[in-house]
């Protein structure tokens, strides 16, 4: 099984949209919760390449531990893949402890990504006989996305039948990791 992503940005009117032309549920709400992006101590930024691997630590606001994340990236057809499967959980504990970890592997913190009012949705289409859940998040420096996940082999076969279903053009799709994206709004990389 692989993890696969896409995701773009969307207006606040997007998901009204949506519910007016699809049978959709909420299944959850989630966050806020903060992302920190580490790099390897002395290695300028524009050598590390957040859009083919990323260390990082996730925080949600409810959690007292702190999970410490790795994920190496690839790119096919404009969908970002996990080459492990998935985000790797390397350690979950004390947020000092994972910031201890991680300075004494030769990383230091880099930058943040901050994402609030997280809800995620199954978007039934009988027509197409196609059902998925879909994610919205306002992510600081960025604003509203709409993302995707599949998690099962081969269905990125159904991209463009979801790209269409959410009525997203192609190439608004973020070609990158969020990592890469937020990096190169904030001057970063």
């Amino acid at each position: 099984m692989v993890e696969i992503e896409m995701r773009t940005i969307v207006s606040e009117d997007f998901l009204n949209g949506l519910k007016k032309k699809y049978q959709i549920s909420e299944v959850k709400t989630y966050g806020p919760y903060t992302d920190n992006y580490y790099k390897p101590k002395g290695v300028s930024p524009k050598e590390f390449d957040p859009n083919h691997v990323t260390l990082r630590t996730r925080k949600s606001e409810s959690d007292k531990e702190v999970s410490i994340m790795l994920d190496k990236i690839s790119y096919e057809g404009g969908l970002k893949k996990s080459v492990y499967g998935k985000k790797v959980v390397l350690f979950t504990g004390l947020e000092d402890v994972t910031k201890d970890i991680l300075k004494t592997l030769g990383f230091e913190y880099w930058f943040s990504i901050i994402k609030h009012g997280g809800k995620e949705y199954t978007l039934v289409d009988e027509k197409s006989n196609l059902s998925f859940n879909f994610y919205l998040e306002d992510i600081e420096n960025v604003g509203n996305t709409i993302e995707v996940e599949f998690k099962t082999s081969g269905a990125e076969s159904n991209a463009d039948k979801i790209i269409d279903l959410l009525g997203i053009e192609k190439k608004n799709i973020i070609n990158k990791s969020m990592a890469s994206f937020v990096a190169g709004k904030l001057g970063l990389i």
